[in-house]
């Protein structure tokens, strides 16, 4: 898969999610999927993140932790705000990988509410393996 074909997956998936249709993309998040393995992987840029004030959240998730990037735009609210682009320079994230997340999902996605929308992005593991990922983004 070609990074323009990466890309073109991964955005056909996430205007699939936010239109509240997951059947339309359904196809790419599948080779996605396939792929990578995105059910049991989210980047985190913000307090989920090992040592910060909401880690509790993942704890119970048991897994890997690796440093990594994500391109895209981070802000600050009321908590930090990032918004995907794959234009934008990368930031820095941390991945986290466990099979436990997809039993977890109801509960982040619910600790994190309307505020945050979980998409899927290319992440830029450190020392050049790319990898896709779930990714708490910003509602805003």
């Amino acid at each position: 898969m070609t990074p323009d074909e990466l890309l073109a997956a991964v955005q056909r998936a996430n205007a699939a999610r936010r239109a509240g249709r997951p059947a339309a993309g359904r196809d790419a998040e599948a080779v996605l999927e396939a792929r990578f393995g995105c059910q049991w992987q989210l980047a985190v840029y913000g307090t989920l993140a090992p040592g910060a004030e909401n880690h509790a959240v993942l704890a119970p998730c048991d897994g890997t932790w690796r440093s990594g990037q994500v391109r895209g735009v981070r802000g600050m609210g009321a908590y930090p705000l990032f918004r995907f682009d794959p234009n934008a320079p990368p930031q820095p994230v941390q991945l986290l990988r466990s099979e436990r997340l997809p039993q977890f999902w109801p509960a982040i996605d619910e600790f994190e509410g309307d505020q945050y929308h979980r998409v899927l992005v290319p992440v830029e593991l450190d020392g050049g393996e790319c990898t896709v990922a779930n990714l708490y983004e910003a509602a805003v």
